[in-house]
């Protein structure tokens, strides 16, 4: 069973030989083919080498081999075609989350710019006579009236007050 996979591949590998020759226009072999007279794979390489054409490897078809053509026909691929999935899954999850943002810095610009336009003519006295600046003297309360004595003085009356070996037992 391996002599037939060797001599198969072997014949192709002899394949890619002639059709380097072929490819080079190396008359030597070209010659050989028309007085009918057959070459072997190491006769061929030889003619080969004598002209300084690199020769293809020889791989052969174990594990190791299919692995490596696994990895280059569909590892790739499928690479692909992840990222391929990924920047479309993207791209769909991302445009609905940018179009808020975007419709909402639109909105708000707007609201800006009619703020700014109502208040455009608007002179600092007009400003002062529409009471938008307030004085600070209004707001300022430092008094302290009964009521809030009062809260404060029911507090300290309502707390209880422990020494610390009466809480340090309490924990123990």
């Amino acid at each position: 069973m391996q002599d037939k996979k060797q001599k198969t591949y072997q014949l192709s590998y002899r394949k890619q030989l002639i059709q380097l020759a072929k490819f080079y226009g190396i008359v030597e072999i070209k010659n050989y083919f028309k007085s009918a007279k057959r070459l072997t794979t190491s006769q061929i390489e030889l003619i080969l080498i004598k002209n300084k054409i690199k020769l293809p490897s020889k791989k052969t078809l174990s594990k190791l081999g299919r692995l490596i053509i696994f990895k280059n026909k569909y590892l790739k691929q499928l690479f692909y075609t992840v990222a391929v999935a990924v920047v479309v899954i993207g791209f769909f999850g991302g445009v609905p989350y940018l179009v808020n943002v975007f419709h909402k810095i639109d909105y708000d610009s707007w609201k800006n710019k009619d703020e700014i336009a109502k208040h455009k003519n608007d002179t600092i006295d007009k400003i002062l006579k529409k009471n938008e600046i307030k004085s600070y003297k209004k707001d300022e309360n430092f008094e302290v009236t009964e009521n809030i004595q009062k809260k404060q003085n029911d507090l300290i009356d309502n707390t209880v007050s422990l020494d610390a070996s009466v809480v340090a037992s309490l924990f123990e």
